[in-house]
């Protein structure tokens, strides 16, 4: 851009930056993305839908996986819940030693999922 007062040449701003940036961006992916069409066709473009099916099918087992995960984590921390209050609001020994109890089993179950998240995140890394 040519400054009016003097007719120098102004340095563009770094929103003509980013413009330009997109620019090129959107110029490659298009130039790109018709290559990889053009390669599908000539690879065999089921193949690739497989390739994406399977992945969608991969992705979507994942999913559920982390779902039932995560009503699997929170049963157990309810329980506790309220076995702590119960062990904080009574006085009866019984009540108390079957809240320890409550609260032995689901720390044990929750050991449990901790190795099954663990497991779990082993297929994100590989």
């Amino acid at each position: 851009m040519k400054n009016i007062r003097n007719g120098m040449q102004r340095p563009a701003g770094p929103w003509a930056a980013g413009v330009l940036t997109g620019a090129f961006a959107s110029i490659v992916g298009v130039a790109l993305g018709t290559g990889l069409r053009r390669q599908g066709r000539a690879r065999g473009a089921s193949s690739i839908e497989q390739q994406l099916a399977a992945l969608r099918a991969h992705t979507a087992r994942q999913a559920q996986a982390a779902r039932q995960l995560d009503h699997d984590l929170r049963a157990p921390v309810g329980a506790m819940a309220v076995a702590l209050e119960l062990m904080s609001t009574t006085d009866d020994p019984s009540l108390r030693q079957e809240a320890m109890q409550v609260l032995e089993r689901q720390i044990a179950r929750m050991n449990t999922l901790t190795h099954r998240v663990h497991e779990f995140s082993r297929d994100f890394n590989g």
